[in-house]
C-alpha cells in the first residue's frame, strides 16, 4: 500500500557566513536583523560552532536594550533645534495622516516631537513600526549573541559608539532626513510584506536577494 510522503518541514536557516583568516587570526562576518519577530528560528550549525569557537564578538554598536538611558541620552543630546517648523509642516499634505497615526501610536507628545531635528523624531516614531511589524527588541541577533558571550566570559567589543552612531543620522541633509522620516510612518501592510521578503532572503542566505530587497528602497536615496 503506497503511503503518504511525509509533509516537509520548514527549512533549515542558513544565514550567510563570511570568513576572513591569515596565519593567527580568524575573523567571521555575520550581517544581522537587528530585531526580530519572537521565535525566529535562524541559527546554522556552522553560525554556532563558529559562534561557539569565537574569542570576543564586535557588534556594530553596543545598546543595553534592558536599560537604553545612555542611547537616549545620546539621542536628545544631538536632538534639538532652535527655530523648527512644527513636524506635521515637515511632511507633504498627502503625509500628515500617517504622521499623526504614527504620533498618536507612540505616545510621545507631539509637542516633544515639534522640538525635535527630523531625524531624531523619526528615529523615535521607529518604535511604532516596530510594534506593527511584530518585532521584539529582545529577540533580535545581536541580543542574542551578547548574551552567549556575557555568559561565556568573553569580551564584547562596537566598531561604533552610540554617539558616533546617531552623528551620522544628525549630519543628513534636511531633505534626506524628511525622506527617513517618510519611511518611517509608511504603511504597515505594505512594510510588513517588504520585511518578510528581506527576513527570509537572510535567513537562507540568499545573497542576491540581499542585496536586492535590503537596497531597493534606497536606490535613489545615495545620502541615505
Amino acid at each position: 500500500t503506497a503511503c503518504a510522503a511525509p509533509a516537509a518541514g520548514p527549512r533549515p536557516a542558513s544565514p550567510a557566513l563570511w570568513k576572513v583568516a591569515d596565519s593567527d587570526t580568524t575573523i567571521y562576518l555575520f550581517g544581522t536583523i537587528h530585531l526580530l519577530p519572537p521565535g525566529t528560528k535562524w541559527r546554522s550549525p556552522a553560525f554556532d560552532k563558529a559562534a561557539t569557537g569565537a574569542d570576543m564578538l564586535v557588534v556594530e554598536t553596543v545598546v543595553d536594550e534592558k536599560h537604553p538611558e545612555a542611547t537616549i541620552g545620546e539621542l536628545f543630546k544631538l536632538a534639538t533645534s532652535e527655530g523648527l517648523p512644527p513636524l506635521s509642516a515637515r511632511v507633504p499634505t498627502a503625509n500628515k495622516a500617517a504622521l499623526e497615526t504614527a504620533i498618536a501610536k507612540s505616545g510621545i507628545p507631539v509637542q516633544v516631537l515639534d522640538k525635535m531635528e527630523t531625524w531624531a523624531a523619526a528615529f523615535l516614531l521607529l518604535s511604532v513600526q516596530f510594534k506593527d511589524l511584530g518585532l521584539d527588541p529582545g529577540s533580535g541577533v545581536e541580543t542574542s549573541l551578547k548574551k552567549q558571550f556575557e555568559d561565556g566570559g568573553k569580551p564584547i567589543d562596537q566598531l561604533e559608539t552610540n554617539a558616533e552612531q546617531l552623528g551620522f543620522f544628525d549630519k543628513l541633509s534636511e531633505e534626506a532626513q524628511r525622506k527617513f522620516l517618510l519611511g518611517v510612518i509608511e504603511e504597515s501592510g505594505e512594510l510588513k510584506g517588504q520585511f518578510e521578503g528581506m527576513l527570509s532572503a537572510w535567513k537562507r542566505g540568499d545573497v542576491k536577494s540581499i542585496a536586492q530587497s535590503f537596497n531597493a528602497d534606497l536606490d535613489d536615496e545615495a545620502e541615505l
